[in-house]
C-alpha cells in the first residue's frame, strides 16, 4: 500500500498544510472529491514510498 498525503499552500507565504492522508492498494484508482467551500491556492502529493502514480485534479 502507498499512502498518500494531500498537502494545501492556503494563502501566500504559509507553510504547506496537511489536508488528508489516505492509502492506496497497487493499481487501486482512488476519486475523491474536494468540499464545495475547498481553497487553496495550490495542492501537492506526497507519497511515503518510491512508487509510480499519477495524480489529476479536474476544476470545475
Amino acid at each position: 500500500m502507498i499512502k498518500f498525503k494531500i498537502e494545501i499552500y492556503a494563502i501566500t507565504h504559509s507553510p504547506w498544510m496537511s489536508y488528508r492522508e489516505t492509502e492506496v492498494k497497487p493499481n487501486e484508482v482512488l476519486h475523491f472529491t474536494f468540499p464545495a467551500d475547498f481553497q487553496a491556492r495550490w495542492i501537492r502529493f506526497v507519497v511515503n514510498k518510491d512508487c509510480v502514480a499519477t495524480t489529476m485534479l479536474k476544476y470545475e
